[in-house]
């Protein structure tokens, strides 16, 4: 049984227990900046090329030309033309005895008589001194330099180099080979490099490329082994990543992101310009390595020259074996050197201060030895590299010097190169530095750091989750698997014994899955299926991944894309799914690039896209935290996060792309420059595919509306809508989300896009703009069908955007039939979502302006005012403790600044408008649960200098109030009148013939009554099937007084009042009959009758189906005391019931109207 080691990150270190892992090392010396080539030795003053032969030992001298031959005419003769003039008059062969190249005669044409290039100079057989032995040296033509030969020894130590004739031999047998190497071993540098060297030999195609999982990794390495070949970086060797080519038409060893090969394998499906594929670090299996794999077995099948060797080190050999079809295993031990493992007695709460506090222990206790600590992302490391600097600061000259350097993907190269620089020298104690790399899991096994003998493992990394149900990839912090915490061991005995710090207990290890899951299986797919079926891959089932994801996974990937319209209802690619392949973007990214040529601004969706796709732009340093806010909003933009980001790299280049102006503005200067990089590989694709960059004036009005659109288009899929309890919710997850506190979106917009579903303790949305719901009507129509969204109040309101036919940014009406009024039409001129259920709204006498009265889920009331304009603006607002139901204008006595109201608690109340708070100058409670309705005297606008109130309440009472008193002055009980149980509507009659003394009421149970006020006695009854929801009385200087009464049966029935015109006392007390008019079925429940003040002869209707309807009375043509009504315009705009309606007395045509969808809406009749 092997022992432990157990330590306590606290103060002190607690006794522990000892285990001896053997791990590979990699003696990898790191790039020397200062290395100072050597110049060309070919000159015009020299005869000769000195070779130097074994160690370094000059052996002999060679004629090589005819001096007399050469001439040199001006300066233009660069040293390059000259080597080209001398090797003109070369030829080489080898000589097996010695090594030394022979002169060989040449034929009348002058060509040697070998079929050796004139521009190519065999090696010399220097035995075992020199890597490539018997090899054509084509890739340089000039002397190697003494850093060449440094970095052979170096070469010749690693452990993979021992089984370079066997790795020929297998190379030769067979077509593809699975390589299991350790970390160290040198399998990344070397086995590409011999791989150029067979092909050399055996293939007319000389190309080979090695795929990386990661960026940082494809450029270190490049860099790496163009170091040993002694050539420079681009040329024959490079690397390609995304955004990012660094190659020439003369590469012949290429590092690639395995991204970026499968990108080359659209244009060239049987990867022709490769002679040998490396596939590296499969293990990872990221999704591009799946698909690669997939790809490449297809590609064997057809191309039997194709050397296909897939490497990894820690692999499930079998599993790799079996899947290409029993390919040998080549297996490479690397060098071994104890690491002693320790863990923590108890989980850490905080892993990142248990972090710190243990490199400041190892820092200042234990050997010299550099450290290697594992974080989850730039934030991470970033912030803990902050912090361990002020540590060490503290600390003075007590300690050794200490250099951080960080490591993650997105750090430019030349920080990346930091982690190979030697340790700081010892301090004037003479206490020796330590070097300490903060880094991602990407130094688990894509880079190899020489000198680390401490690493310290908090067990977490990044992973790429799809959550299915809010469809967006995210990147969560997940424990690793037990090889991921193995690599990061093995890091610590590259060189010597080593130590491992796990930050996590021995039980907790023994819990993590053996490997980490393949991203396939937990990955959104899109991208994955838009590239198969750019690479003509149609059968996507039967496709040959390793590890299948779930049909159910495909399904959701195609669908997206069906609704992106990349493909089309049979699966197959659309002429856009083709531009979008095109773009190494996601789907949404790169639709909404496409598509913005449509809305002419491709070029400024084209900036957005490049500052999206690099790193955080903004610095936020933590003693400066409000410095940095404040300039951050100097660049916001009221729409939203993507305009900010667009005016921050307009402003950029404005101010001539300068670093100090970065710095002034605490913007990251890198993270700018490599936007623009992005920018300039995307414009070159864009024309590549003849995409135009068009832009809309700056001084339109549609400038940003047009970048908003555009971002709608890729995006809609990715929208969320402000729920009435302060949250956003996804559209058809329902997730309730909030957007992030980064965001320079100030309000919060009914409607919002987003980039990124950030899961944290919080879900928060980033990246946010505001939207028209209208947009993802228009540009979405089949993922925006209502009959398949969840219910909500998102769907509601995109219920009433589709059903009044959307119009440029307004909502018109449908247009109805008519009679004798149509050229009349309802327009929906401004609308206005709430936070509240809306009950009543009220325009306010001889203004511009109304009031909306509501209640909120949480029990309180609003009191909004609203100012009409240019726009629709709200001036006040107020909550109250009792929720509103109802509000009248009507007692003059005060004048038309107060408004009276009833709310669900049987309070009356006046309230003061023009005062700044609203305050109330009544108050009352006059009824046992809810005042239903209210109606004043003045309400009718007839100036009769009262002071009444009428209000109607659930407990079935009316009462009439003198606002002068706190008590009701009439108080008409159910009792009185036959017990109806609630009253529903209530009006006061008009000042003719003192109707004014009449009020009608309307109860539940389909009474219709008229009240005598002076005697409380019924004057009118009558009994209807169904509850009564509202009465009016129109105007007194008509033709004929009418009442209008509409019933829940869905019926409006007019009365004739003129009986009334001798008084009220010329009639008896109880009115037997009252001639009715007219009564007319209506499509759904009359919640509302307004007549229009300036012609009581057309009034207005408002139906629980979300209707506004327009009536008009025609009096008969005979002295018959009924005539007709007819309906002149039918309009819906909502599918909720519109709750209240209020003309405008001084502006005809110009009413507001209130739904149960809590969106408030101000609409104009035309031509009446």
């Amino acid at each position: 049984m092997s022992k432990r080691h157990r330590i306590d990150l606290g103060p002190s270190q607690s006794s522990t227990k000892r285990e001896k892992t053997n791990v590979t090392f990699n003696p990898y010396t790191g790039i020397d900046k200062n290395d100072d080539r050597l110049p060309n030795v070919i000159c015009s003053n020299c005869q000769k090329i000195f070779h130097d032969i074994g160690n370094g030992i000059l052996s002999r001298k060679i004629e090589i030309f005819d001096h007399s031959k050469l001439t040199i005419n001006s300066k233009r003769n660069t040293r390059s033309s000259l080597n080209k003039t001398c090797l003109s008059q070369l030829s080489f062969n080898f000589n097996s005895n010695n090594g030394v190249p022979k002169i060989k005669k040449r034929n009348s044409s002058g060509r040697p008589k070998t079929g050796v290039s004139d521009f190519e100079v065999f090696f010399y057989n220097a035995p075992e001194s020199v890597p490539n032995q018997k090899m054509l040296k084509f890739w340089r033509r000039r002397p190697f330099t003494p850093r060449y030969y440094e970095l052979v020894t170096t070469r010749k130590l690693l452990p993979v180099w021992d089984y370079k004739d066997k790795f020929f031999d297998v190379l030769s047998k067979h077509q593809i080979i699975v390589l299991n190497g350790e970390t160290g071993s040198g399998k990344t540098t070397q086995i590409p490099q011999w791989c150029v060297e067979y092909t050399r030999k055996h293939s007319k195609n000389n190309c080979v490329c090695c795929t990386q999982p990661r960026r940082v990794a494809a450029m270190s390495v490049a860099q790496r082994v163009a170091t040993e070949m002694d050539v420079q970086i681009g040329m024959q060797v490079g690397y390609s990543i995304r955004f990012e080519d660094c190659t020439s038409s003369s590469t012949f060893l290429k590092y690639l992101t395995d991204g970026m090969l499968l990108r080359e394998a659209m244009a060239d499906p049987v990867m022709s310009n490769y002679s040998c594929v490396i596939l590296d670090e499969a293990h990872e299996r990221t999704l591009a390595t799946d698909i690669l794999m997939g790809l490449i077995k297809e590609v064997a099948r057809k191309r039997k020259d194709l050397k296909i060797v897939i490497m990894s080190a820690t692999l499930d050999a079998t599993k790799f074996q079996n899947y290409f079809d029993s390919a040998p295993l080549f297996s490479v031990p690397g060098r071994t050197h104890p690491v002693e493992i320790f863990y923590t007695p108890k989980p850490e709460k905080d892993y990142l201060q248990a972090s710190i506090r243990t490199v400041m222990q190892i820092h200042t206790c234990e050997e010299k030895g550099d450290i290697l600590l594992f974080l989850t992302g730039q934030e991470e490391i970033e912030e803990c590299c902050k912090r361990i600097k002020k540590e060490v600061e503290s600390f003075g000259q007590d300690i050794g010097s200490l250099s951080v350097i960080p490591l993650y993907s997105t750090l430019p190269p030349a920080q990346q190169q930091r982690i190979f620089e030697a340790p700081p020298p010892t301090n004037s104690k003479n206490i020796c530095g330590r070097k300490l790399v903060v880094a991602t899991n990407i130094a688990e096994t894509s880079i190899t750091i020489d000198g680390v003998v401490y690493v310290i493992d908090p067990g977490f990394s990044k992973q790429k989750v799809f959550n299915p149900r809010v469809r967006v990839e995210s990147l969560l912090v997940s424990a690793i698997s037990k090889a991921s915490a193995k690599q990061r061991a093995g890091r610590a005995g590259r060189t010597k014994p080593g130590k491992c710090f796990r930050l996590y207990t021995e039980d907790s290890y023994k819990e993590m899955t053996s490997n980490t899951y393949p991203e396939i299986l937990r990955s959104n797919l899109a991208s994955v299926v838009l590239q198969l079926k750019k690479l003509g891959i149609d059968d996507l089932v039967h496709f040959d991944f390793m590890d299948p994801p779930a049909p159910e996974t495909l399904m959701r990937a195609l669908e997206q894309l069906n609704y992106l319209s990349a493909l089309d209802d049979e699966g197959e690619l659309t002429p856009l799914g083709h531009l979008m392949a095109e773009l190494p973007l996601d789907p949404q990214l790169s639709k909404t690039l496409v598509t913005s040529c449509d809305y002419n601004c491709s070029s400024e969706i084209l900036s957005i896209t490049a500052m999206v796709s690099v790193t955080q732009c903004f610095v936020r340093p933590p003693d400066m935290k409000s410095q940095s806010d404040q300039a951050k909003m100097r660049f916001a933009h009221i729409d939203g996060d993507h305009l900010s980001l667009l005016n921050i790299y307009h402003a950029f280049k404005q101010n001539g792309e300068s670093p100090q102006w970065c710095y002034d503005n605490f913007i990251n200067y890198r993270s700018l420059k490599s936007a623009g990089n992005v920018r300039e590989q995307l414009s070159r694709i864009m024309d590549r595919v003849s995409l135009k960059r068009t832009s809309t004036p700056f001084t339109s009005r549609d400038y940003y509306t047009n970048i908003r659109k555009a971002l709608v288009s890729g995006f809609f899929m990715q929208v969320a809508h402000l729920d009435k309890n302060g949250f956003y919710k996804t559209i058809r997850d329902g997730q309730n989300v909030l957007i992030h506190p980064s965001s320079c979106l100030e309000s919060k917009p009914e409607w919002v896009l987003y980039d990124e579903f950030v899961l944290t303790t919080k879900n928060y949305i980033r990246m946010c703009s505001a939207i028209k719901p209208e947009w993802c009507l228009r540009f979405a129509p089949r993922y925006y069908d209502l009959s398949n969204l969840p219910e909500g109040n998102a769907r509601k309101s995109l219920e009433r955007v589709v059903l009044n036919n959307i119009k440029t940014d307004s909502l018109k009406s449908t247009l109805s039939n008519n009679k004798q009024m149509d050229s009349s039409q309802i327009i929906c001129h401004y609308e206005k979502s709430l936070n509240y259920t809306l009950y009543d709204v009220k325009w306010i006498p001889q203004s511009a302006k109304f009031v909306a009265l509501g209640s909120h889920p949480r029990g309180t009331g609003s009191l909004d005012i609203f100012q009409l304009g240019k726009e629709l603006k709200l001036i006040h607002s107020s909550e109250k403790p009792n929720s509103f139901k109802c509000g009248s204008f009507g007692a003059s006595v005060y004048g038309d600044r107060h408004l009276a109201t009833g709310d669900f608690n049987g309070r009356m109340q006046v309230w003061d408008l023009l005062d700044d708070k609203s305050q109330s100058v009544f108050s009352s409670k006059g009824h046992e649960g809810i005042i239903n309705c209210i109606d004043g005297i003045g309400g009718q606008n007839v100036g009769v200098g009262a002071a009444e109130i009428a209000t109607g309440g659930r407990d079935g009472c009316v009462k009439i109030w003198d606002i002068r008193q706190t008590t009701p002055v009439v108080n008409i009980d159910p009792e009185s009148h036959g017990n109806p149980r609630d009253c529903w509507s209530i009006a006061f009659g008009n000042n003719s013939n003192e109707l004014d003394k009449v009020v009608a009421a309307g109860f539940d149970n389909g009474d219709l009554k008229l009240f005598d006020l002076r005697t409380l006695k019924i004057l009118y009854e009558k009994q209807f099937k169904n509850g009564i929801c509202s009465v009016q009385f129109d105007r007194p200087d008509i033709q004929m007084n009418k009442l209008v009464a509409t019933t829940l049966e869905s019926k409006i029935h007019l009365f004739n009042c003129n009986l009334f015109k001798g008084g009220i006392n010329s009639i008896d007390s109880n009115i037997k009959k009252l001639p009715h008019l007219v009564e007319k079925a209506h499509k759904s429940t009359v919640w509302c009758v307004k007549h229009l003040p300036q012609n009581r002869d057309v009034f207005v209707t408002t139906g629980g189906n979300g209707t506004i309807n327009l009536w008009k009375y025609f009096y008969p043509d005979n002295n018959e005391n009924v005539g007709t009504l007819e309906l002149v315009q039918d309009v819906l705009l909502s599918s909720q019931p519109i709750s209240s309606f209020d003309w405008c007395k001084e502006k005809t045509g110009l009413a507001v109207c209130g739904s149960f969808d809590q969106v408030v809406r101000v609409v104009i009749v035309t031509k009446l």
